[in-house]
Parts: structure tokens; sequence; C-alpha cells
């Protein structure tokens, strides 16, 4: 469409003055160059008879500045009829921020599912005034479950505990949820396959700006490696000092045949 108005908060936005911006076309200054098939086909279906309806609705499309970058904004086209003649007035917004704000928390949340792979360290939510369940990409892999294949729940975690030790773990961990506060478990879980896994559970309680309960977050690391390497460890020890020993019996029982 021809461009008729053009407020100051546009010149500020795109870098156009009003007398630049005035009776040009909307896509050839603000659409840049390899979008601009692209928005007028979408243009032309998005204002078509059968998608009246699509009007009002928030867009984002990615925009061009006077110096050239490109950046994106939300576009809003309201019909307006002036004198039996239709116009459409485009309400822009630059979300830069936004979208840079949202690819911060995208990158932060990719660190922290990477970090919880490396370290072995799945995490938790428990709360909400529905009591909801959450858990991290990673606690799946420890529990040895498919992502979205099961609900997460307070239960399904306590069943992955072996039932020698699951009242144990239990009460011990809701000793200290009685009192709202933090806890911290070792214990086994068994995956489905039968597989025994070592880990360290810990939660601690997040309070309301009222003070009252607001949820319990945690994490489960799984120590399994760990546990198994201290093991090879402490057996390579023991055989050693076995070795030691039995090799100083043999040299006081040889000392003792050459004196004799």
């Amino acid at each position: 469409g021809i461009i008729r108005e053009f407020n100051p908060a546009a010149e500020m936005t795109f870098g156009h003055t009003r007398a630049e911006a005035m009776g040009e076309v909307f896509s050839e200054m603000i659409v840049p160059p390899h979008l601009r098939d692209e928005y007028t086909n979408g243009t032309e279906r998005y204002l078509s008879a059968d998608r009246q309806d699509a009007l009002h609705r928030r867009v984002e499309i990615t925009a061009q500045h006077a110096d050239g970058h490109m950046f994106p904004i939300e576009l809003a086209i309201t019909p307006v009829e002036v004198n039996e003649q239709q116009f459409f007035t485009v309400y822009l917004r630059d979300i830069s921020a936004r979208v840079a704000a949202d690819e911060s928390l995208k990158e932060s949340a990719r660190n922290l599912q990477a970090a919880q792979r490396i370290a072995g360290v799945g995490s938790w939510e428990l709360g909400g005034c529905k009591g909801v369940c959450t858990w991290s990409d990673e606690l799946y892999t420890i529990y040895g479950i498919k992502n979205g294949t099961v609900e997460p729940s307070r239960e399904m975690m306590m069943s992955m505990v072996p039932m020698d030790q699951r009242r144990e773990v239990q009460s011990l961990i809701q000793y200290h949820v009685d009192r709202i506060e933090p806890f911290e478990v070792n214990h086994t879980i068994m995956r489905k396959t039968g597989e025994l896994r070592y880990v360290s559970a810990r939660g601690e309680p997040q309070f309301a700006q009222d003070g009252s309960l607001l949820k319990y977050v945690g994490t489960i690391q799984d120590q399994t490696d760990l546990r198994r390497s201290q093991e090879e460890l402490q057996l390579a020890k023991d055989e050693a000092e076995a070795a030691s020993e039995a090799k100083s019996d043999f040299l006081a029982m040889m000392s003792h045949e050459i004196r004799t």
C-alpha cells in the first residue's frame, strides 16, 4: 500500500522523515528487498475477503531501517473508512529489545541444559497452586525415561527409589518438608531396565513476597560414575595393601629361614 501518514514515532523507528515516506510504497520503504515478494504475497492473502478475520491481529515481521540494518517489528492492521474510501492503519512497534531478551533466555536455557548434561545434574520444581511438578531434560535422562512419556510428579520420583529404601528416603524428605527447610539425601534409583544408579537429591523451599511457601526446587545428581570410580580406587588400594602385606610376610619368613 501507499503511505498516507507517517508520524514522529515512525520517523524515529525507521529513520525516514515524514517527507521522505509520504507517497512511497510501504513494502519498498520498510521491508528488506529479499523479503518483499513474500511480504506482498502474504499481505494479499492477509487482506483477502476470506481473511478479514485476520485483521487487528499482531504479526511479527522483519523491517529495514533507513541506514540499512534490519530489525524485528510487530505489525497490526486496522481497516478505516474515510469518505467511503477504504484505508488501513498500520501500527508498528520495534520489538528488538523483546526479541533480544527472548533469545537471551533461550541461550541461557541452552547453556543450562548443556551444563546439566555435562555435570549429570537434573533439576525439578514442585509447587504452585495446583502442585505442578516439572523436570529438566537431564532429569528424564537420569531416570532413563523418554521426555514426554510420563507426567512428572513427586510420586513418580519416589517410585524410582527401590522398595527397600523408599520408606526411609520418603520419611527423611518429608521430615524437612514438614519444617519447610532444605533437604539432602543420597540414595539409589532403579530404572525400568533394572539398572541401579546412585544419586544425590537436594531440595529447598522458595517463598512468596508475603512469606508463604511458593514451591520447592531441587536437583538430582547422578553420582554413579563417581561412586564406581571410588569403589574401584578402594579395591585397588585394598589389593595393593594386601600385596604389600604378603610381601612383608614373605620377606620376614625368608629372613627367619636364613637366620636358622
